[in-house]
Order: C-alpha cells, then sequence, then structure tokens
C-alpha cells in the first residue's frame, strides 16, 4: 500500500517565496530576501514541532519568537534604509534612482546567487531532518540554523562591489547577532 507523504505547504509556500527573489540589486532588496529567509527558518521550526512529539515544546515555541523578533528586525533596518534613500531623493532635488547593482551584473551574480541559496534552503531542511531524529537537540538545531545563516550572508556579501549591498548584508548577520 502506498502512504502519501504529508505536505507540510506553509513551508513549501516560504521556500517558493524565498527562491522566487532574483539576485539582490539594492540593499532595499537584500532587506527583502532577509525576511523570505526569516519565513523558511520560523517555517520550519513550525514544522519541526510537527514532526517531532517528544521536543521540548517551550523551548522550540521561545526560537520560534526569536525568528519572529529578527524577522521585525530586519523589517525595521529596511525602514530605516527607505528613510534614508528618501531624504538623499529630497536633498539631491529628486533625480530618478538606479539600483545600485546593474542590470549586467545582477545577471552575471544570479547563478551563483541562485545556487547559493538553494544549498542554504537544503542544508535548512538537512539540520532540520536530523533534529527531527534525533541526532540533534533544539538548542543545537538553532545554533547551526543560525551559522548557516550566517554564513549565506557572509558569502552573499562578498559576491557584491556595492557599497550599500554588502553593508545591507552585514546589517542581517549584526540583526541576528543581537
Amino acid at each position: 500500500m502506498n502512504t502519501a507523504i504529508k505536505i507540510n505547504y506553509y513551508t513549501k509556500a516560504a521556500y517558493e517565496l524565498a527562491n522566487s527573489h532574483p539576485c539582490p540589486r539594492s540593499a532595499s532588496d537584500v532587506y527583502s530576501l532577509g525576511v523570505s529567509f526569516q519565513y523558511c527558518i520560523r517555517a520550519k521550526y513550525n514544522e519541526i514541532d510537527s514532526l517531532k512529539r517528544d521536543i521540548d515544546k517551550t523551548c522550540l515555541a521561545d526560537l520560534a519568537a526569536k525568528q519572529l523578533a529578527i524577522k521585525t528586525g530586519i523589517e525595521k533596518q529596511a525602514k530605516y534604509n527607505l528613510n534614508m534613500l528618501l531624504q538623499k531623493f529630497y536633498d539631491d532635488g529628486g533625480p530618478i534612482m538606479e539600483d545600485l547593482v546593474t542590470e549586467e551584473m545582477a545577471k552575471n551574480i544570479q547563478p551563483f546567487f541562485n545556487r547559493i541559496t538553494i544549498n542554504f534552503l537544503k542544508s535548512l531542511d538537512e539540520t532540520v531532518n536530523q533534529t527531527a531524529i534525533g541526532n540533534l537537540s533544539v538548542r543545537e538545531m538553532d545554533a547551526e540554523i543560525n551559522h548557516q545563516i550566517i554564513e549565506l550572508y557572509s558569502t552573499l556579501g562578498r559576491m557584491f562591489q556595492v557599497t550599500e549591498v554588502k553593508n545591507a548584508f552585514t546589517d542581517l548577520i549584526k540583526i541576528r547577532q543581537k
């Protein structure tokens, strides 16, 4: 008899959102990407709750809430960045502002960007699976995911020559480390 694989549609939707991001061309794009990854991480935390019944629910709830606080921190930084951009717009007399990363630069970076983000999502799955089968505790899972996302942001930040985009990835790391 065939059994159907249970699909977590919340996680699937979060992954599709993260995979739909093109290569960031501005700091705002970087913050949007960071929020999408937070949705993925939080979805995995919620998924582990349903996969493993004997898990420390209080600890998991605290860690999921921490992920929500990180997402809020990213959104706050994105708003600050937007306000700074608007101030620059008005200070410069209202000229049209181009993306910092040119279309050609983004086109060249896109394949590497895709590969790196897909590998992160695979490692996220693997870490949660290791927790589900009991090889990692919830706290170890959290530490590993934190390490993986910081490594992701560091790697992505090094791909860009544009200071504002690099700084946005650095901001994402700082928000996670608070």
